[in-house]
């Protein structure tokens, strides 16, 4: 199953604030409510922000629980990862010193001191993704999943 096929009345909260989800907001998938801002998905459903914030955090688990398989630190030590695609950075200094890009399939956490560009390379690679194989991409997806209220669609 993808996680694009996850649906909103599998996610474990307040059975009330989903059924008013679905009903106000026709909101089905758990990719549609990551879609959406906190106050926006609070305002479409008629309930609380720290309800929508729970829904968000509960459609984030649900994914990483259910979507695709993540690899174990174990299994990258043996070489298992060799045989998976990965991203390019475009950076042949980054694509060096992680075995050629970032592993696909799976979730990379991207951390580093405060405006050192973190966002703008997950920006960057959520786009660059999605591009035909013959332009550097994978022709596949992303899942950009934004903590803070905006979204900083302008950086794109």
């Amino acid at each position: 199953m993808s996680w694009t096929d996850i649906a909103v009345a599998q996610l474990e909260v307040n059975p009330q604030h989903v059924a008013q989800l679905i009903s106000k907001t026709n909101i089905r998938r758990v990719s549609q409510v990551l879609q959406l801002s906190t106050p926006e998905l609070a305002r479409r459903a008629g309930i609380s922000t720290s309800s929508a914030k729970q829904i968000k955090l509960e459609a984030a688990r649900t994914i990483v629980r259910d979507g695709p398989r993540c690899l174990r630190s174990s299994e990258l030590l043996k070489g298992s990862s060799k045989a998976r695609p990965r991203l390019s950075f475009g950076c042949p200094v980054l694509n060096d010193a992680l075995g050629g890009g970032i592993l696909t399939e799976g979730i990379t956490e991207i951390v580093g001191e405060s405006a050192a560009a973190k966002t703008q390379l997950c920006l960057q690679l959520s786009v660059v993704v999605q591009f035909a194989k013959e332009h550097g991409g994978l022709h596949g997806s992303a899942l950009y999943i934004c903590t803070e209220d905006p979204f900083p669609n302008r950086r794109m």
